[in-house]
């Protein structure tokens, strides 16, 4: 048996060491197999520390983590303002579960809004924000893949907030094995309908997006009020790989709670370990791989360095 040896599918690039598989997803992204994880976990002398004692990251990761911080901020103060509601959503709120921090990998900051607080946030946010170094913007990634609203520094590239849009379901999806099937029904739908996107502009994508979900998702029906209390799912314009189900109880989410995030209270879903629970299954443990860094420290122009760092000096 050869100790060393690569197959090669489209897109994902496999390496065999010793008969034991890495996986190369995308261009310096590695991912180590499950399999070889659980290997690691049985030697002593390998065993891994307690993810919630994971020390928080330092240098100028952490400088890129706190510089995202003072953004979320902005942010807050603007939706309280505003009467917009908001929460931390994904690796964003595990980090505020698990470690009342960032995760110690993850560099960038997620939250997600009702689909009428988003679209408020959208008309009004580069109209009244005071700062005009941040602007909000429509992003579309790579074949309109990943759609969400941005709030960016103009002058700092490396520096965002993600904010993803929910929608309320024509009604309250009662069982288990109905959300689990509703959740497939869409993911196979957005999937399908996402495959003819590829030279498109965003906004074409949105609308058509939007003209899936009402059509194909909705069957047409309008949204039930929110008075209702129906199920939540993400918005048609991202689909997250959730391990259960994207179906939300309205009261899983609603009325919102907050936790500490980075020695400050932000809006969560009232009950987070279900969400979280809902998305990616135990989110307490160590993940399979490590996919979550956005920006490459290592690459950044020595500009945008000292400039992140005298934005963390001035918000102080």
């Amino acid at each position: 048996m050869k100790l060393f040896k690569k197959k090669i599918k489209p897109q994902k690039t496999t390496y065999f060491f010793c008969g034991i598989p890495f996986f190369r997803t995308r261009p310096k992204i590695w991912t180590m197999s499950y399999d070889l994880l659980q290997r690691v976990k049985k030697f002593e002398h390998c065993a891994l520390p307690d993810i919630t004692e994971q020390k928080p990251a330092h240098g100028q990761f952490r400088e890129l983590q706190l510089a995202n911080l003072e953004i979320l901020k902005i942010v807050d103060a603007f939706c309280r303002k505003h009467k917009i509601r908001y929460w931390l959503d994904f690796g964003t709120l595990i980090g505020a579960v698990r470690h009342k921090d960032f995760i110690p990998w993850d560099d960038d900051i997620d939250i997600g809004m009702l689909r009428q607080d988003y679209d408020q946030f959208l008309t009004l946010f580069n109209e009244q924000n005071v700062d005009s170094d941040f602007e909000v913007i429509r992003y579309s990634g790579k074949n309109g893949s990943s759609n969400m609203l941005k709030v960016k520094h103009k002058k700092i590239p490396e520096l965002w907030v993600d904010i993803f849009p929910y929608d309320l379901y024509d009604r309250k999806v009662d069982t288990w094995a109905e959300k689990i099937a509703l959740t497939k029904e869409v993911r196979q739908t957005i999937c399908k309908y996402r495959l003819p996107l590829k030279k498109r502009r965003i906004e074409e994508i949105h609308q058509h997006m939007r003209r899936v979900y009402f059509e194909k998702i909705m069957h047409n029906k309008l949204p039930a009020p929110e008075s209702a209390k129906p199920d939540l799912l993400p918005g048609c314009e991202f689909l997250h790989d959730a391990v259960y189900s994207f179906f939300f109880s309205y009261d899983t989410v609603f009325p919102l709670s907050s936790l500490e995030f980075c020695g400050k209270k932000f809006p969560t879903p009232k009950n987070h370990d279900l969400y979280l629970t809902c998305y990616y299954g135990d989110y307490m443990v160590y993940p399979s791989y490590i996919d979550n860094i956005h920006t490459d420290i290592r690459k950044m122009p020595i500009e945008h360095i000292i400039a992140i760092k005298e934005f963390i000096k001035k918000a102080k």
